[in-house]
């Protein structure tokens, strides 16, 4: 009989994993909590109002983008057929040419790891020394990214990150970044699903995993139980989001292995989405749309220009009145908006609607009107905000690479014997908590499995991220000052500069 495989959960880093696995014949099964696949990348048809009826439009978590670095993931979506086309998921993304920046006003790998993810990137670029304006936009990039506060994120990460896209943008080469040619589920995690099943996956949705039963010797998972039932396999891959392992796993399993009991010390911030059905088609820009002076850390897309009408005609679907769609995403919840005064996270719906709409004014509109309230023919706030007692409640957090976590983030691999981990908490190249991230676990789950099983195949390919060669004596010099106990020389000369790496005061 086939080597079988649970894997517990199927967003990203599952749905890699069983894709591996069944690609090197394994039995595999994907237990998902929800009701669809895809985790937090998927799209879901709307269910009331104007873009709802029997053929809707998709609302979304947050839009998708695909960074130059991404390596990972687009070669999975190479391997995915996209009947439509006669071709494969990965020539439905399109690359942007713009961004709209809208305002209303060289260290060596030991030293990033041991150093700089203890250091905050706030601390790092040495924000409080700079400008108003470098603050603006170079420290508080990071919740565009990542929703993730200045003074909390780890330099390691960011700068790592930073350079990635930075050379995204500088080779000439490649387009700086893709997005898709229409909603995520439409074209891409549907067609996935409906290719792994062809090919012997068994999906099951509404299956929540309550515990992975250790057996008597604490080194064997016996069993997983799910919605009270035992399942039985010869592996488990838990795929399920960081906020939600410590739940799954149980103290014994996590006395068995103390990375498992350290993920529980992971932090999660909000990014969530909203998306607005206009009237009128509103391209604004090629590209994404950054609002740098938006108290909610706004970022946005207008995606019907980059929509394929064949693959999803927004025309045909919902209400005929429809012609745009544009997608925002709410970066920071904590902070005051400037219409409601309260912060995002304590606002019902509507005050969300309507504060966004007002910060995206206050940007686009200065010479002349180009976004009003008339335009907005429906809207859509990501689905996994519900209503609270005060304000709305989130049941899809984003893992954030804080200062100091990388300690705390766990191997694919794990001590107990038939457990391994495919998510975007996993240590991986590509680091940042995101698709990418989430593939690259999934591939390495996949790869332990492999391992362990004795089956004969070749492992899935992990892609090491590419830093300019012109660094690489500047980073063997440091790893040299770094085995000495000396600091870095950038350090030396920041303390003889006046006021931070410029010499320019801040204003």
């Amino acid at each position: 009989m086939p080597h079988s495989v649970a894997v517990i959960g199927g967003g990203i880093g599952g749905l890699t994993a069983a894709h591996e696995l069944i690609e090197r014949g394994f039995d595999v099964t994907v237990y998902e909590a929800g009701d669809r696949f895809g985790g937090k990348a998927r799209s879901m048809p709307v269910t009331e109002g104007p873009a709802a009826g029997a053929d809707p439009l998709h609302c979304e978590h947050g839009f998708r983008f695909f960074p130059a670095f991404y390596e990972h993931l687009p070669e999975t979506m190479a391997r995915i057929p996209f009947e439509p086309t006669g071709g494969t998921v990965a020539d439905n993304l399109v690359s942007t040419s713009e961004t709209l920046v809208a305002a209303a006003d060289g260290s060596c790998e030991q030293r990033r790891t041991a150093e700089l993810d203890e250091q905050s990137w706030w601390e790092f670029v040495d924000a409080t020394e700079r400008s108003s304006a470098f603050r603006r936009r170079i420290a508080t990039i990071t919740q565009a990214l990542v929703a993730l506060r200045p003074r909390r994120a780890s330099a390691r990460t960011m700068g790592t990150i930073y350079l990635q896209l930075l050379l995204g943008q500088l080779d000439p080469t490649e387009p700086t970044e893709h997005i898709l040619n229409g909603p995520t589920s439409t074209v891409w995690i549907d067609p996935w699903i409906e290719s792994l099943a062809e090919q012997g996956v068994d999906f099951r949705t509404g299956a929540a995993a309550s515990d992975l039963r250790l057996g008597r010797r604490g080194r064997r998972i016996d069993a997983a139980i799910i919605d009270g039932e035992p399942v039985d396999a010869d592996d488990y891959v838990l795929a399920v989001p960081a906020e939600v392992a410590p739940d799954v796993l149980s103290e014994r399993a996590k006395r068995a292995d103390p990375q498992l009991a350290r993920i529980e010390r992971l932090d999660t911030a909000w990014m969530n989405g909203i998306q607005f059905y206009l009237s009128e088609d509103l391209p604004l820009v090629a590209g994404h749309q950054v609002y740098t002076d938006s108290a909610w850390a706004l970022t946005a897309i207008s995606q019907r220009q980059f929509w394929n009408d064949e693959v999803f005609d927004v025309g045909a679907r919902g209400d005929p009145a429809v012609e745009g769609v544009l997608s925002v995403i709410v970066s920071d919840w904590s902070t005051p908006g400037s219409r409601v005064a309260k912060p995002a996270r304590e606002c019902t719906p509507e005050e969300i609607k309507t504060e966004v709409l007002a910060q995206l004014g206050d940007h686009l509109n200065r010479e002349g009107e180009r976004l009003s309230e008339d335009l907005i023919h429906d809207w859509v706030l990501d689905p996994e905000l519900e209503p609270a007692e005060v304000g709305v409640e989130n049941n899809a957090p984003l893992l954030i690479n804080t200062a100091g976590s990388l300690k705390n983030r766990p191997s694919a691999s794990t001590g107990i014997e038939n457990l391994t981990l495919a998510a975007d908490y996993v240590r991986t190249n590509s680091d940042l908590a995101s698709m990418e991230s989430a593939n690259e676990a999934g591939r390495r789950a996949a790869n332990d499995v492999l391992e362990r099983s004795g089956v004969r195949a070749a492992p899935a390919t992990v892609y090491e991220l590419t830093e300019p060669g012109v660094f690489d004596p500047l980073k063997l010099h440091d790893r040299m000052r770094y085995r000495l106990g000396r600091p870095h020389q950038g350090d030396a000369i920041r303390r003889l500069l006046p006021s931070g790496p410029t010499g320019r005061p801040a204003d």
